[in-house]
């Protein structure tokens, strides 16, 4: 099994559902192909029904590829901000 299939089993058994919210988006540099920022992360976690209560925060770092008319990201990296993460 895989580390992400064991997590998402691991979650499921706890009944503890997640959320990510990303905000605040902005770019640091771009060009007509490619095009560098980062943006914020908020990840909730829903157990037994119960209200989200906030797990982790952090920043994604990207890089976002136009191919074919077609913006992708091709690289999307996170930081944590917690230490114990």
């Amino acid at each position: 099994m895989s580390f992400l299939a064991a997590r998402k089993a691991a979650f499921k058994a706890e009944n503890n559902q997640r959320r990510h919210a990303l905000n605040s988006f902005y770019f640091t540099s771009q060009d007509a192909t490619e095009a560098n920022g980062r943006c914020y992360v908020q990840v909730f976690a829903i157990r037994e029904a119960g209200p989200p209560s906030p797990e982790l925060t952090g920043c994604y770092e990207f890089t976002a590829v136009k191919r074919d008319g077609v913006w992708r990201f091709g690289r999307w990296v996170l930081e944590v901000d917690q230490a114990n993460i």
